[in-house]
């Protein structure tokens, strides 16, 4: 991989062990006791598909890795300037303005943040002027999943996603409390009147179908398939090929959401022996 830091390259390796530690959490969860609190396991399944997304547009071109470090630091920033417009009159907060400024101005350079980028976001926020010689900058939004597929160009990566996506939109619902994630809370609540028309043995089969199998297949999915766009950009590494062929045979096997993914996309990354 070429075009890249090593900052950005250790980027690229969090958003990966990230998968892994949002994985372990679905499954901590997922030995509790069925209660209203496991249905937000499906909004950690979200989130593994959503760095899916993230993933696959940061490998494509090292720009959207310094896109997004850039736009994380601006978000960083906006909230320390209005703490610090907000919490001006509080004695006690002025050495941690100071220490959290330094600290930022630490992360500011590792981002590639340049000051006339730092001076436009003061300029948005707080309407400072702009001092003499500073150019107006702005730091772009890192584009949402449905943004990211226009952003792409191999198709058979576009095709896959845009696949991908519906099953991002089912997961939203979980997200952004949309109803069917009211309605599972309520099955799984043992004070809801709702239980009174569901049997237990509808509500065993809730929580398998539509809780425990989907968060786990689709974080699962979301950490291979990120691996395999690492394996469509180093052909030579038949360790990690057959790793993953061995991966997607299991998960056939086990699942037929990963059929589609696997058709569209993954079959064509890796060799013909393996696939």
């Amino acid at each position: 991989m070429t075009g890249y830091n090593e900052f950005e390259k250790d980027n690229l390796k969090v958003t990966l062990d990230c998968l892994k530690y949002s994985h372990q959490t679905i499954r901590r969860i997922l030995w509790e006791e069925p209660s209203p609190s496991t249905v937000d396991v499906l909004t950690l399944a979200r989130l593994q598909i959503e760095t899916v997304y993230t993933f696959c547009l940061m490998l494509q071109d090292a720009k959207y890795v310094r896109n997004f470090l850039k736009y994380g630091w601006k978000q960083k920033y906006i909230r320390f300037l209005l703490h610090r417009e907000e919490y001006c009159q509080i004695s006690r907060f002025s050495d941690y303005f100071k220490d959290g400024f330094q600290q930022l101005q630490v992360l500011q350079a590792r981002c590639l943040v340049s000051e006339d980028e730092r001076y436009t976001i003061e300029e948005d926020q707080l309407g400072i002027p702009l001092p003499q010689g500073i150019n107006r900058v702005r730091i772009e939004k890192f584009p949402t999943p449905g943004a990211v597929i226009d952003k792409l160009t191999d198709q058979d990566l576009k095709m896959m996603l845009m696949r991908l996506y519906v099953e991002y939109e089912f997961l939203c619902i979980f997200a952004h409390g949309g109803a069917d994630s009211e309605a599972f809370k309520a099955v799984l609540d043992s004070r809801s009147p709702v239980r009174d028309y569901i049997s237990s043995e509808q509500r065993k089969d809730l929580y398998q179908r539509w809780l425990g199998e989907p968060s786990i297949t689709y974080s699962l999915i979301s950490a291979v398939l990120c691996a395999t766009e690492v394996a469509a950009r180093c052909p030579n590494h038949i360790e990690l090929q057959v790793k993953l062929s061995n991966a997607w045979a299991l998960l056939r096997k086990y699942s037929l959401w990963s059929v589609p993914v696997w058709e569209i996309r993954a079959k064509k990354v890796l060799p013909p022996l393996l696939a």
